[in-house]
Protein backbone atom coordinates (compact mmCIF):
# COMPACT_ATOMS: atom_id res chain seq x y z
CA UNK A 1 0.00 0.00 0.00
CA UNK A 2 1.31 3.41 -0.95
CA UNK A 3 0.84 6.13 1.62
CA UNK A 4 0.58 9.60 0.16
CA UNK A 5 1.59 12.72 2.01
CA UNK A 6 -0.93 15.57 1.93
CA UNK A 7 -0.15 18.19 -0.67
CA UNK A 8 1.67 21.21 0.76
CA UNK A 9 -0.37 24.37 1.17
CA UNK A 10 0.54 27.76 -0.23
CA UNK A 11 0.34 30.48 2.42
CA UNK A 12 -0.31 34.16 1.87
CA UNK A 13 -1.02 37.35 3.79
CA UNK A 14 -2.12 40.77 2.59
CA UNK A 15 -1.27 43.69 4.89
CA UNK A 16 -3.04 46.98 4.12
CA UNK A 17 -0.63 49.42 5.79
CA UNK A 18 -2.38 52.56 4.51
CA UNK A 19 -0.61 55.87 5.09
CA UNK A 20 3.12 55.80 5.77
CA UNK A 21 5.29 58.88 6.39
CA UNK A 22 8.48 59.78 4.56
CA UNK A 23 11.38 57.49 5.61
CA UNK A 24 9.07 55.45 7.90
CA UNK A 25 9.06 51.63 7.96
CA UNK A 26 6.39 48.93 7.92
CA UNK A 27 6.31 45.13 7.87
CA UNK A 28 3.86 42.64 6.44
CA UNK A 29 2.02 40.08 8.50
CA UNK A 30 4.30 37.20 9.50
CA UNK A 31 3.78 33.81 7.88
CA UNK A 32 4.47 30.67 9.93
CA UNK A 33 5.87 28.06 7.54
CA UNK A 34 5.64 25.33 10.16
CA UNK A 35 8.21 22.81 11.24
CA UNK A 36 8.75 21.22 7.83
CA UNK A 37 10.60 23.11 5.12
CA UNK A 38 8.05 22.54 2.37
CA UNK A 39 7.81 26.19 1.37
CA UNK A 40 10.69 26.84 -0.94
CA UNK A 41 9.87 30.17 -2.60
CA UNK A 42 8.65 33.48 -1.19
CA UNK A 43 7.01 36.25 -3.20
CA UNK A 44 6.53 39.77 -1.87
CA UNK A 45 4.58 42.53 -3.57
CA UNK A 46 4.49 46.20 -2.67
CA UNK A 47 1.75 48.43 -4.09
CA UNK A 48 1.49 52.11 -3.33
CA UNK A 49 3.05 55.41 -4.31
CA UNK A 50 6.40 55.42 -6.13
CA UNK A 51 8.82 56.86 -3.55
CA UNK A 52 12.44 57.62 -4.48
CA UNK A 53 14.84 55.84 -2.13
CA UNK A 54 12.33 53.20 -0.96
CA UNK A 55 13.64 49.78 0.06
CA UNK A 56 12.00 46.38 0.40
CA UNK A 57 13.48 43.20 1.82
CA UNK A 58 12.30 39.73 2.75
CA UNK A 59 13.24 38.48 6.20
CA UNK A 60 13.13 35.19 8.08
CA UNK A 61 13.41 34.25 11.75
CA UNK A 62 13.54 31.06 13.81
CA UNK A 63 11.71 32.72 16.73
CA UNK A 64 10.00 35.95 15.51
CA UNK A 65 12.57 37.98 17.48
CA UNK A 66 15.83 37.88 15.50
CA UNK A 67 15.20 38.69 11.82
CA UNK A 68 17.72 38.24 8.98
CA UNK A 69 17.45 38.98 5.27
CA UNK A 70 16.55 35.94 3.15
CA UNK A 71 18.70 34.83 0.21
CA UNK A 72 17.58 36.11 -3.18
CA UNK A 73 15.73 33.41 -5.13
CA UNK A 74 17.53 34.30 -8.36
CA UNK A 75 20.93 34.16 -6.70
CA UNK A 76 22.11 37.29 -8.51
CA UNK A 77 22.36 39.74 -5.59
CA UNK A 78 22.86 37.31 -2.74
CA UNK A 79 20.19 38.86 -0.49
CA UNK A 80 16.49 39.56 -1.03
CA UNK A 81 16.64 43.31 -0.52
CA UNK A 82 16.40 46.06 -3.07
CA UNK A 83 16.59 49.83 -2.80
CA UNK A 84 15.24 52.02 -5.57
CA UNK A 85 16.74 55.41 -6.41
CA UNK A 86 13.58 55.96 -8.46
CA UNK A 87 10.59 54.47 -6.61
CA UNK A 88 8.08 52.06 -8.09
CA UNK A 89 4.30 52.01 -7.59
CA UNK A 90 4.37 48.20 -7.68
CA UNK A 91 7.23 45.81 -7.20
CA UNK A 92 7.42 42.01 -6.89
CA UNK A 93 10.47 40.19 -5.55
CA UNK A 94 11.40 36.58 -4.77
CA UNK A 95 13.41 34.95 -2.01
CA UNK A 96 14.20 31.60 -0.42
CA UNK A 97 13.07 31.09 3.19
CA UNK A 98 15.73 30.14 5.72
CA UNK A 99 13.65 29.80 8.89
CA UNK A 100 10.14 29.04 10.11
CA UNK A 101 8.81 32.63 10.16
CA UNK A 102 8.93 35.03 7.21
CA UNK A 103 7.84 38.62 6.50
CA UNK A 104 8.40 41.51 4.10
CA UNK A 105 9.89 44.74 5.42
CA UNK A 106 9.45 48.09 3.64
CA UNK A 107 11.25 51.39 4.28
CA UNK A 108 9.59 54.33 2.59
CA UNK A 109 11.53 56.88 0.59
CA UNK A 110 11.01 60.59 -0.04
CA UNK A 111 7.26 60.53 -0.82
CA UNK A 112 4.58 59.73 1.76
CA UNK A 113 2.46 56.66 1.08
CA UNK A 114 -1.33 57.02 1.10
CA UNK A 115 -2.52 53.44 0.56
CA UNK A 116 0.48 51.12 0.93
CA UNK A 117 -0.21 47.38 0.72
CA UNK A 118 2.35 44.65 1.42
CA UNK A 119 1.61 41.09 0.29
CA UNK A 120 3.62 37.97 1.06
CA UNK A 121 3.14 34.46 -0.36
CA UNK A 122 5.00 31.24 0.45
CA UNK A 123 4.88 28.65 -2.32
CA UNK A 124 5.31 25.00 -1.46
CA UNK A 125 7.51 22.80 -3.59
CA UNK A 126 8.42 25.61 -5.99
Amino acid sequence: MIQLEPAPVHLSAKTPVGALAINASAVSATLDLGGKARHTLLLARKTGVASNGEMIEMQSSPDEAAWTVCPDAAGDTGLAQQQYAIGQAMHVMQARPMDRYVRASFKNGLTAQTALVLELTALAGA
